[in-house]
């Protein structure tokens, strides 16, 4: 279901590739297992690795060594940002928190409102802290 609007995930290997990636890593990291969210981190390192400046036109085959150091980088992000994934997600809640001192610090007006309709940044701010990697 990630990203199938592209061809390379729909009508290529990509979703092969991405299925045996997840699994892959869920085994590796048994504490972690999959979770929601990892499934886009490995889509780009994917689409990086193969160097695609259009992957919605080139459903072509991934190369093994494209596929192999998408891989490596898939692991490599998933186990710098780990804390996002554990159980209790620790990285991702003070990652909020530092997110929230820095809105009130350099948009107070923002963050007072936000604040008056009391909009929790645990809401919206995981979403864009996961696409900053």
């Amino acid at each position: 279901r990630t990203l199938r609007g592209t061809p390379y995930f729909r009508d290529g290997d990509g979703a092969t590739y991405l299925a045996a990636f997840l699994r892959t890593r869920a085994a590796e990291d048994t504490s972690v297992g999959y979770v929601q969210g990892m499934n886009y981190v490995a889509a780009f390192c994917l689409l990086v690795a193969r160097g695609d400046a259009d992957a919605d036109a080139n459903p072509a085959p991934t190369a093994r060594d494209d596929a192999a150091r998408a891989y490596d980088a898939f692991r490599a992000l998933t186990g710098l940002c780990r804390g996002y994934y554990v159980d209790g997600f620790p990285a991702l809640h003070r990652d909020v928190r530092v997110f929230s001192d820095l809105l009130s610090e350099h948009l107070p007006e923002i963050a007072a409102h936000l604040e008056k309709v009391r909009a929790e940044a645990m809401t919206y701010a995981p979403r864009f802290l996961m696409a900053l990697f």
